[in-house]
């Protein structure tokens, strides 16, 4: 006779006895927190790391503002404000340029960059003319070029604009930002509007 989906259920679970030399399933439980950020009330995020005991720092992937997590029997979890150093660095979009073709071609992604504005170029510029496949910030399983399987520096770095100065261009609030997210990438990358190579290229191709 057929198992029930619910004894099916049970048996991977690990919740009931198993015939002997039948190998018992092990269940790992992980639990993960989901937060809401105090100062824009962005929308939920889950912190992947198991938290129920000690403390974590958290920086709201939206606002930037950074959080002291930590847990108590006697509170649950508490959130405090967290000092700024602890995490240096702002999230937003970087532009980059495809070294090849005629033509001028980027591409955007979602990245973070040090708060020190004088170490964004130095560090996005390492990050992706050298340091990064493009495997690591696009959605694709492989990448190939002239036989390379490992094709670091395909694209370069340009420019960098993080999620606040976007919601200070478009007139948006931080919470309206990570609920409505944001598609008007020509206002921020006037580069975009590029058809042809200028007659004296830049390091970026364009």
């Amino acid at each position: 006779m057929n198992q029930s989906k619910y004894q099916t259920a049970m048996h991977q679970a690990g919740l009931v006895t198993v015939p002997e030399g039948v190998v018992k399933p092990v269940v790992e439980m992980s639990p993960k927190l989901q937060l809401r950020c105090p100062a824009c009330e962005g929308y939920h995020f889950t912190v992947d790391v198991n938290v129920h005991t000690g403390t974590y720092h958290w920086q709201c992937e939206v606002c930037d503002t950074p959080w002291e997590i930590s847990c108590t029997p006697d509170q649950g979890y508490v959130m405090k404000a967290d000092d700024p150093d602890v995490h240096a660095h702002n999230h937003g979009y970087a532009l980059l340029s495809y070294r090849g073709g005629g033509f001028p071609q980027y591409i955007v992604v979602a990245t973070t960059a040090p708060a020190d504005p004088t170490k964004v170029d130095s560090q996005l510029t390492y990050r992706y003319d050298e340091h990064t496949c493009p495997t690591n910030y696009m959605r694709v399983q492989h990448v190939v070029v002239n036989g390379n399987h490992d094709p670091h520096g395909l694209y370069e770095f340009v420019r960098f604009v993080s999620n606040a100065d976007i919601c200070k261009e478009a007139g948006f609030t931080p919470k309206e930002l990570s609920e409505e997210g944001f598609s008007d990438w020509v206002a921020i990358f006037p580069e975009l509007l590029r058809t042809t190579l200028t007659e004296e290229p830049s390091r970026y191709g364009v």
